[in-house]
């Protein structure tokens, strides 16, 4: 009687197990299903092996089930590659090393050019400083256009040329000759060579726009007939005005004109030439304007309102200097 009485509280111990290991197994951990230990409690108080059986299995297909879905997610669609075959390329390796190649002369060819172009100019600076001088001391007379070895001659190919090799260097020379390829050389002065390249570079762009300028006026005055001395006569103290709002325009193409409207044609009295003097900024006016708009505008107006007065006051008080106060008169 104990012994069955022992032997049936083992087997109700087993079973209780056996509950105890199905109840964890259906809480989530990845052990097996209780069956397996009930079995084992009913074998007649044993160790629940079966139980153990079950979690191993349970644990091993819930890898293999995650494992799969896994592997299902990272395999590619049916029917299509695993990788993207690279772009064909129309033109070979060889046939894009060439035309590099032929750039790079054709942009050597062009430097080289551009150099030898910025000495030339130079050369004929030169002259032409040396046909001013004796354009000057000559009294500044009427200058025949002529090619001869004569001082008109010197006078007309030296600013022919000039004036070409100007063009040269403003539109093809300096995207050559600019290391930092911008198309406009860098503010370096390094070397002589550096400073005369910039010096030349700047004087070319005053040449091309001063030209256009001429241009500009000249044909202006051609195509509707007026005159510039009659009307600065009727405007009375609004040429001065006149003067200080030419003088809002950047750059000096304008005063250089200007200047030659009052010293070489008279046709602008001396008050509206003071004002655009004092109004006018030049080409100090473009570096200011890209750093700061505002203050480059405000600028302008400090140096507007007070040419307006000093326009004014010359134009009152200095009634004999409206015209004909020329510097080669």
């Amino acid at each position: 009687m104990r012994g069955g009485g022992a032997g049936g509280g083992r087997a109700a111990a087993g079973a209780g197990g056996g509950a105890g290991g199905g109840a964890r197994g259906e809480g989530g951990a990845p052990r097996g299903g209780g069956g397996g230990g009930g079995g084992g409690g009913g074998a007649g108080g044993g160790r629940p092996r079966r139980g153990g059986a079950g979690r191993a299995a349970g644990g091993g297909a819930g890898r293999a089930r995650g494992g799969g879905a896994l592997s299902a997610a990272d395999a590619p669609p049916a029917g299509t590659a695993s990788s993207c075959p690279p772009p064909s390329d129309a033109s070979g390796p060889h046939e894009s090393a060439d035309a590099s190649g032929a750039t790079d002369g054709a942009s050597g060819v062009l430097t080289t050019i551009s150099h030898v172009v910025h000495l030339l100019w130079w050369g004929v600076a030169a002259a032409g400083l040396v046909a001013g001088v004796m354009y000057l001391a000559r009294g500044a007379p009427e200058v025949a256009v002529e090619v001869a070895p004569t001082f008109f001659g010197l006078f007309t190919v030296a600013g022919v040329t000039g004036t070409v090799l100007s063009f040269y260097l403003y539109f093809v020379g300096r995207h050559y000759m600019d290391e930092a390829g911008a198309g406009r050389l860098r503010d370096r002065f390094g070397s002589a060579y550096e400073t005369f390249q910039h010096a030349a570079m700047e004087t070319s762009m005053v040449t091309v726009w001063v030209l256009a300028g001429y241009l500009l006026y000249e044909y202006t005055m051609g195509l509707f007939a007026l005159d510039l001395r009659a009307l600065s006569t009727m405007a009375g103290v609004f040429a001065p005005a006149a003067g200080a709002a030419l003088g809002l325009v950047p750059g000096c193409t304008p005063q250089i004109i200007f200047a030659q409207l009052y010293a070489v044609e008279e046709v602008i009295p001396f008050s509206a030439l003071a004002a655009n003097a004092i109004s006018q900024d030049g080409d100090a006016l473009f570096p200011l304007m890209a750093i700061d708009m505002k203050a480059a505008l405000i600028a302008t107006i400090y140096t507007t309102i007070p040419a307006l007065v000093v326009g004014a006051l010359v134009y009152y008080l200095w009634p004999f200097a409206r015209f004909g106060f020329g510097v080669l008169g």
